[in-house]
């Protein structure tokens, strides 16, 4: 059986470590490289040479080049233009088409990813991203395509009450997600510090090689970088001068998400405008509602001038500061609103009421708050959900498997041969069953 992998920069190091297991089974596996100094030096893989000027040109009318162009961090944040869409795209299917592939494994974050997905879609090749579970701690999920659904999920409510417990635990104050945990290298240093400096540094000597189409400048990522210091001051300063005292039954709870991530941008989409979900919220809650804006506390892109603009001059917003902390209201608020947010877990756990359009898991245990328009009904929905304890916890177990998927640099433990072997027979399953 042929795989393909797809380089997704420093994390292509794990996904060389699951290929050498699985090559020692006999499967044949090889790599398509978009960043060339992420190429893996002993494996065969197919490199996509960087365009030239006479490659790059803008394709219309194409529908797919133009959501693509929504997500990709590189086109919505850094406003690059996207004039390598159809180069790339073709050269991409070239490879997957030759290579009679019968799964293909990437993450659903950059540009080339995306458009292996599509490529895979509508040619029926099974696409799957294994990726890190939120809940429980380290164990993973296969997830088809670009979507929050597993790969051959399965949905059972047999002996709910033996998970009753373990669903409670995760909402401990003594839980942590691992990968939230701060994490400290053997010298005493925070590892999340140490990979923004890492990452800086391989994104650059990536850029200086000219990688230029997931990579920005490294001059233009100072200046955002520098420009998002500035707005979260901003933020906080309109934080501080709003009293929040507030009636919790007439208040929406709405986290920012952070962005660039694939959390939001792609499997949030077409709701990743944060924004423009604002404004709607502000519209559809009742009058006498109050839509409470917590920002994340790692602060990133999603702060722009015109999100302050828009918050500041609603009047029945709130804003939090980027230093509180989710448990400092979590327990008194009744509604939440979040489009992919980890929240949405922990709300469901918790029997709130969690309104998403576009997470999985709300759809199959809280229909009637899983569309965008529900929001206009909101008055009439009680704070109390009809979730069924122990039911999500099970299916989390069900569509997982034991292991932790993360790149080196994040989690340097996840190359370490007994989480490798975990992980790899979560694959074999997969491969033989497939």
């Amino acid at each position: 059986m042929k795989i393909l992998f797809l380089e997704n920069r420093s994390k292509t190091k794990f996904w060389v470590e699951i290929a050498d297991l699985l090559i020692e089974k006999g499967y044949e596996v090889e790599f398509l490289v978009q960043n060339h100094f992420y190429k893996p030096k002993k494996h065969k893989s197919f490199s996509i040479p960087y365009p030239t000027k006479k490659d790059l040109f803008f394709s219309k009318n194409n529908d797919f080049f133009y959501e693509l162009s929504q997500k990709d961090r590189l086109a919505y944040i850094f406003r690059r233009p996207v004039n390598h869409y159809q180069y790339y795209y073709d050269e991409i299917k070239k490879v997957i088409l030759k290579g009679g592939y019968k799964f293909v494994f990437g993450e659903s974050t950059l540009f080339h990813e995306l458009m292996a997905i599509d490529i895979c879609r509508n040619e029926s090749i099974k696409y799957l991203n294994p990726t890190l579970s939120r809940y429980p701690n380290n164990r993973f999920s296969f997830l088809l395509y670009d979507t929050l659904q597993p790969y051959e999920e399965t949905l059972s409510n047999e002996n709910l009450s033996a998970y009753e417990n373990d669903e409670k635990k995760l909402l401990s104050k003594d839980y942590h997600l691992a990968y939230m945990k701060a994490r400290k290298n053997r010298f005493g240093f925070d590892v999340r510090f140490l990979k923004k400096i890492k990452n800086y540094q391989l994104s650059l000597i990536s850029w200086l090689m000219g990688e230029r189409f997931n990579t920005p400048s490294p001059i233009a990522k100072l200046k955002i970088n520098f420009r998002t210091f500035l707005l979260a001051r901003k933020w906080d300063g309109l934080a501080c001068n709003q009293q929040i005292n507030l009636d919790w039954n007439k208040t929406l709870l709405f986290p920012l998400q952070l962005q660039p991530e694939a959390n939001l941008d792609v499997w949030g989409y077409p709701y990743n405008n944060q924004e423009d979900l604002i404004e709607f919220l502000a519209d559809n809650i009742p009058s006498d509602w109050t839509l409470l804006i917590k920002p994340n506390p790692r602060v990133k892109y999603e702060l722009t001038e015109g999100l302050l603009n828009t918050v500041s001059k609603l009047e029945n917003t709130k804003l939090m500061s980027t230093r509180s902390s989710m448990s400092d209201i979590f327990d008194d608020v009744c509604y939440i609103f979040s489009v992919t947010g980890t929240v949405c877990l922990e709300a469901l756990f918790s029997g709130k009421r969690i309104f998403s359009p576009s997470f999985h898991m709300v759809k199959l245990f809280s229909p009637e708050t899983s569309e965008l328009s529900f929001i206009k009904n909101i008055e009439h929905i009680k704070p109390e959900s009809n979730y069924i304890q122990g039911s999500g916890y099970k299916y989390l177990l069900d569509n997982s498997y034991e292991g932790t998927i993360s790149d080196p640099l994040s989690m340097p433990d996840c190359v370490e041969n007994d989480n490798l072997q975990r992980v790899f027979e979560g694959f074999l399953k997969v491969l033989q069953d497939g």
